[in-house]
């Protein structure tokens, strides 16, 4: 107490506020287990809910489709991994893209109709800017075709 210049009863305060934290459940298993026991523990709890089992089971197709060069839209895996840069997009459509996750060509695959026409600044011109881009691709198929001006 003397060298941080507070008093005993600071001191004390401060100790029974740290204690209270570490009694909380979120942290009281952490404490008990001790990191490795706590991350196996909650690796355990993950694999009792089934997380890991959807996991694979989504892995196994994906590596099966890979070796055939196609994902599950008919699109070849390399095409659907490239980065949205490579569709030369004006900034609003870039960014309107970034604002709603879509990072990768096959990330804006999998949007749905309601996720496009709720983004912020991603109007008419921008959908249709967007999906004529996606079909230079040679991206059929998806809900992006709606937007394409025929």
């Amino acid at each position: 107490a003397e060298e941080f210049c507070i008093t005993q009863e600071r001191v004390r305060q401060i100790e029974a506020k740290a204690l209270r934290k570490l009694r909380h459940p979120s942290r009281y298993q952490f404490v008990r287990m001790g990191m490795m026991g706590y991350i196996q523990h909650i690796r355990e709890k993950e694999n009792k809910l089934g997380y890991t089992k959807g996991y694979d089971k989504g892995y196994k197709d994906g590596m099966e489709a890979a070796a055939n060069g196609k994902t599950y839209r008919g699109v070849l895996a390399e095409t659907a991994a490239q980065s949205i840069d490579s569709l030369d997009l004006s900034v609003r459509a870039y960014n309107s893209l970034l604002r709603i996750g879509c990072k990768t060509i096959g990330d804006c695959m999998l949007l749905k109709e309601d996720q496009i026409l709720n983004v912020r600044n991603l109007g008419k011109m921008t959908r249709t800017e967007i999906a004529s881009a996606l079909q230079e691709q040679e991206v059929m198929g998806t809900i992006w075709d709606e937007f394409v001006v025929k």
